[in-house]
């Protein structure tokens, strides 16, 4: 039925043309049938020859039902129309009903539309040429037909195949889809339910570059790279474009599918883009030991999408892949974002330093990403000096290479790497920790703000909402600080609100919000992290322009604008150029300006008092009359104490040899600014004065330098070319006036003004600090031989020695011995913050009870001296008074301290010791200083007691005195504590003789009382050959005892008128007769008893010369065994 039907509607076309052309009196017609048409070329005779004349070609186009023809003119050129009929002799004509009726359009010349189309399944295309043309050469006509494809018969879909084999697909056409480069995708591009459109050709875009193409008649695959293949399906109506995880071939953006049949071209789009956006990052040691143990973090950090814990990580070595069951090797995932590999006992391959390049792989949604980390090895006997592991400011801090930064993973509200270098400092001759940065930490909130701050422009001014949000955040508690990180964050969204802020954009709330933001910025609880982020960038001071550049954008409808915060007054008023007043900041408002708007949201502190610029009016003639100059003042309270240090020619010449960072800020620093600003510096200078701040309250490294009264006035040059945007100058600016409070400068431009003051170095020589580490240690050792032997010889003769003047030594000897055990063993707990911290109070509760048992020894010298009585009975007193003073002092300094400051404030930077910048250090100087004041004072009434004795006093020549002297001093000065001397004196000079003093003679303290209190001691020798003759001495009977008692006893006559006071023995026990003969009184009579020498009334001077002095002669002879008093 179908087949007769065409037949029916071909033959009625034909007769119809037929007939047409027969009335017509035209050429005869042929009519070319094409049923059902699907896809070709039309042409005229001998195209793209020149046709002939006489022509009559008619193409019947007949689509199927259901589908309609559209035809594209790729070529086109016929006679052009007749000049004076202006019709065209030969033509084309397109027909779409079932009747040809020869009334269609004509088209001849250069003149034929490029598409025809008419929704119709009928196309009839009619060729003429006339007879009569005349001999021309034209070319013809040629066009392509096809079915025609509306917009629901195209398409264009993504499939993605994932690692598992699961298939999703999608329609990505005019839309925009995530995809993941772990899949293995591919878009489809082609037309359903439609025929086989032959000549089809699939051309495939992207982001404007073509790809490549495929045609319809092709076999599979057509075209294919490194990176994507384009191939025909097998259905021959659709393509494939396949994209291969290629580094070198990035799969995101635009594509274009444009399929070309021969009669239309639809180009399809789609775009696909990141499921995920990371990045990779490894955090560990630049450096190992051989034995040690190499932990290295590998992070992917995401700023879009997340990980979903399907990642993966893998780990090489040098190119090696490392596998966690390979020996010594662990390796863990956490989260899909964080791998760690633990490498133990490393082992490296030399012996000279060499570097070796870990590598971590990760193969996420964004396709794999890698990072290379070099580690430089070193032999356990060829290495740097490290610096210890320690807990420091809650991170663990692993054993680290002097020259090299640990790095370790930012708290977990940031991203990014905390990090500390380890430093060799050769004054010092170690390594050391350095503060801790934070840089390249950024919190969640700041990172979110920045990225709404980066939208903002001139007609989106958000800034209110923002500002509002950044002070906030940057509020932090009293005993935290900003990650160096979000410093940098805070300091950018500033710039860019002040960037697109203007006069009538800015609000009162703005303008508070932004100097209330830099206010908390300049918390000098951020000081740390400020210095780390000026050395390699500017920092306070690019913070200090975007301040000024703020504040000089506010309108101002009132005379004046003042804000005050904790750290920043600012002060905004408006000048006329015929001003007769001196501009003066900070200004009383009330009285200069009556109708200025005041912000006072804190109260303003004791801090701006008795600072001030004065500009005079002069400054303003520049201007023209009509000019509202604009005056931005602004006074920074902590500035001076984080602010760079960098200083130009111009100051560095007055110290040639003053090294960096040797000037410091003293005093706060203060800014004026005009806007319009002035062109050319002032003819009159303008005046500022700052008061001074105290040389213990300057924020400078007091190990390496010391405050002097060398000070010039200076500004910040922002003009100068550094890394930190300028340098402290003097240039115009110099000194009127100055006493102990006040410096008076003057300077002939604005900017920021301070003093600042030169620091003189301290710094010693390595070799010099190396000495002085020996003799420490060396005589330390010795020190504690030496009081081991001497404790030895006490305890092993203590029946012999037993008294109250050797239990005081052995006491003191005994807590000596603790400290310098203390002081050898304390830097090996250096890496452990809490055993450093408990050795550090031990060392002085122990150096204190040693200064107790000090004044112990004084304090019975003088009751000897002057009460002369026994001191047993006291021992309770010295014993509560040696051990409880030290331990409430140390006690609660350590207690205290710690737990409000922290240990971080009670610890000296330097090394297990009470710090040393603080008032901490008070709870050992001053017990020092009291001991040493009151048993200096001893030592010279003892002393005084000697030389007045009546034969020393009488008899002695000077020579006598002054080895009695000497000798004094030598025996009491290591047990009053005098040695300490050179400790008090190093607290105001740095002078190398009193160091290396102070370190022999306290070092050697020990070992010096060995020898006076031991081993050159006539006591203890002769308690020693008193113990040597008991071991010989046969064993004999008690009556023998008894009898050898007896006859032992010995009988003393005493006078009155020639007193010889009893020999102080510490053993011996002497019986008095019992009738004691006295010259004035023959018939007294006393009863007989036995004493004991310390129950004996003792001549003041015997106690003390007996064991000082042992040896000395008088005139040659020997020194006798009693010396009296002078009467």
């Amino acid at each position: 039925m179908m087949s007769r039907r065409y037949l029916c509607n071909s033959s009625i076309i034909i007769f119809a043309a037929l007939s047409v052309a027969l009335c017509l009196g035209l050429a005869e017609s042929t009519v070319l049938y094409r049923n059902p048409a699907t896809a070709g070329f039309i042409s005229s005779a001998n195209f793209p020859q020149p046709y002939a004349n006489n022509q009559r070609v008619t193409w019947s186009l007949i689509a199927s039902v259901g589908y309609s023809i559209i035809a594209n003119i790729t070529a086109f050129d016929l006679l052009p129309k007749d000049t004076s009929s202006q019709n065209c002799t030969d033509y084309v004509s397109f027909e779409f009903s079932t009747i040809i009726s020869g009334m269609a359009t004509r088209y001849c010349g250069q003149t034929f539309p490029n598409i025809v189309y008419n929704q119709s399944r009928y196309l009839h295309v009619t060729f003429y040429s006339s007879p009569t043309s005349p001999n021309m050469s034209y070319n013809g006509f040629q066009l392509g037909y096809s079915l025609y494809l509306d917009n629901n018969s195209v398409q264009l879909n993504l499939s993605q195949v994932s690692q598992h084999g699961s298939t999703s697909t999608n329609d990505v056409k005019n839309k925009v889809i995530e995809i993941s480069k772990r899949s293995t995708n591919s878009l489809a591009c082609g037309y359903t339910g439609v025929p086989v459109l032959n000549g089809t050709i699939f051309t495939w875009i992207k982001d404007g570059q073509i790809l490549g193409y495929a045609m319809s008649e092709s076999d599979p695959p057509y075209l294919q790279s490194g990176s994507f293949s384009i191939a025909i399906n097998s259905d021959k109506t659709s393509t494939t474009l396949t994209l291969f995880h290629d580094a070198a071939f990035d799969s995101y953006g635009q594509y274009e599918c444009k399929l070309s049949t021969l009669g239309q071209s639809i180009t399809l789009t789609g775009s696909l883009k990141r499921k995920a956006v990371y990045s990779i990052s490894i955090i560990g040691p630049g450096a190992v030991i051989e034995g040690s143990s190499l932990q290295l973090d590998c992070f992917a950090a995401y700023t879009y999408g997340k990980a979903n814990k399907t990642e993966s990580f893998s780990w090489s070595h040098d190119g090696q892949e490392l596998l966690p069951e390979q020996r010594n090797i662990t390796v863990s995932q956490s989260n899909g974002i964080r791998s760690r590999l633990v490498i133990t006992n490393f082992s490296p391959i030399s012996n000279q330093p060499y570097q070796t390049v870990f590598r971590c792989s990760y193969n996420g949604d964004d396709g794999i990403h890698d990072k290379a980390h070099t580690v430089v090895v070193f032999s356990s006997d060829n290495h740097p000096s490290t610096c210890h592991s320690e807990l420091f400011d809650g991170y663990t801090w692993p054993e680290t290479v002097a020259g090299f930064i640990a790095y370790l993973p930012c708290p977990q509200s940031a991203t990014g790497k905390v990090s500390r270098a380890c430093r060799y400092r050769e004054m010092e001759n170690r390594a050391i920790w350095e503060a801790v940065s934070t840089v390249q930490c950024v919190s969640k909130n700041f990172n979110d703000l920045s990225k709404e701050a980066s939208n903002l422009n001139a007609t989106n001014n958000n800034a209110t909402s923002v500002l509002i949000t950044l002070q906030t955040i940057t509020d932090v508690a009293n005993n935290e600080s900003l990650l160096g990180g979000d410093i940098l964050a805070a300091n950018k969204v500033m710039e860019k609100v002040a960037s697109i802020s203007n006069e009538l954009s800015i609000q009162t709330v703005d303008l508070y919000e932004f100097i209330k933001t830099g206010s908390n910025l300049m918390e000098i609880k951020n000081r740390n992290q400020w210095l780390a982020i000026q050395q390699t960038e500017s920092g306070t001071t690019k913070l200090n322009q975007i301040l000024d550049n703020y504040c000089s954008r506010v309108g101002l409808d009132n005379d004046s604008v003042i804000v005050t915060t904790g750290n920043i007054v600012v002060e905004i008023n408006q000048i006329f150029q015929d001003t007769q007043q001196a501009y003066q900041f900070p200004s009383t408002i009330n009285s200069i300006y009556p109708n200025g708007t005041a912000l006072p949201i804190n109260k303003t502190a004791d801090w701006l008092q008795d600072n001030l610029i004065i500009l005079p009016p002069s400054a303003f003639l520049g201007y023209k009359s009509s000019t509202k100059v604009k005056a931005v003042s602004i006074i920074y309270k902590t500035l001076n104490d984080i602010i760079p240090n960098d200083v130009s020619q111009s100051i560095s010449y007055l110290n040639p040899q003053s090294s960096f960072g040797s000037w410091i800020p003293q005093t706060k620093i203060i800014s004026t600014s005009l806007y319009p600003p002035l062109k050319q510096n002032l003819n009159e200078p303008l005046k500022y004065i700052l008061r001074k701040t105290a040389a213990d309250n300057l924020k400078y490294d007091r190990r390496m330098y010391s405050a002097s009264n060398n000070f010039t006035c200076a500004f910040w040059d922002f003009s100068i070319e550094t890394h930190l945007g300028g340098a402290w100058s003097s240039q115009g600016c110099y000194s009127t006036y100055s006493n102990e409070t006040f410096v008076v400068c003057e300077c002939d431009h604005l900017t920021n003004f301070a003093v600042l003051m030169r620091l003189s170095e301290n710094k010693l020589s390595a070799s010099v600090s190396r000495s002085l580490e020996i003799i420490t240690y060396i005589g330390c050792g010795l020190s504690v031989i030496g009081l081991a032997l001497n404790i030895a010889a006490y305890a092993i003769l203590w029946k012999y020695l037993k008294n109250s003047t050797n239990k005081i030594h052995l006491n003191l000897f005994s807590w000596l011995l603790v400290s310098n055990l203390i002081m050898i063993l304390i830097d090996l707990a250096k890496s452990v913050t809490v055993l450093c911290t408990t050795l550090a109070s031990l060392l002085h509760f122990s150096l204190l009870t040693s200064f107790m048992w000090m004044l112990m020894e004084g304090i019975h010298i003088y009751l000897f001296l002057v009460k002369v009585f026994d001191v047993r009975e006291n021992f309770l007193y010295y014993y509560s008074a040696s051990l409880g003073i030290p331990a409430l002092i140390s006690g609660t300094t350590a207690a205290i301290v710690c737990g409000i400051k922290g240990i971080k404030f009670y610890l000296s930077s330097q090394g297990c010791w009470i710090s040393g910048r603080n008032w901490i250090i008070l709870a050992f100087v001053v017990p020092l200083a009291l001991v040493f004041t009151i048993n200096l004072i001893f030592c010279v009434v003892a002393i005084h007691t000697m030389l007045n004795t009546k034969r020393v006093s009488q008899q002695a020549s000077d020579l006598l005195k002054a080895k009695v002297t000497l000798r004094g001093l030598s025996v009491l000065a290591p047990i009053l504590g005098l040695t300490w001397s050179f400790g008090c004196i190093l607290m105001w000079t740095d002078s190398l003789f009193v160091q290396y003093g102070f370190a022999i003679l306290n070092s050697s303290q020990g070992l010096y009382i060995f020898g006076m209190y031991c081993l050159y001691n006539r006591k203890v020798r002769e308690a020693y050959r008193k113990y040597k003759n008991r071991l010989k001495r046969p064993k004999i009977s008690r009556e023998t005892v008894s009898h050898n008692v007896e006859t032992a006893k010995v009988t003393i006559n005493i006078s009155t008128s020639d007193a010889r006071p009893f020999m102080y023995s510490d053993s011996a026990v002497i019986e008095a007769p019992a009738t004691i003969e006295d010259k004035h009184d023959q018939s007294s009579s006393l009863p007989m008893k036995t004493l004991s020498i310390p129950d004996c009334p003792l001549n003041k001077g015997q106690l003390i010369y007996d064991n000082i002095n042992e040896d000395l002669t008088v005139d040659g002879q020997s020194n006798p065994r009693v010396i009296d008093d002078k009467e």
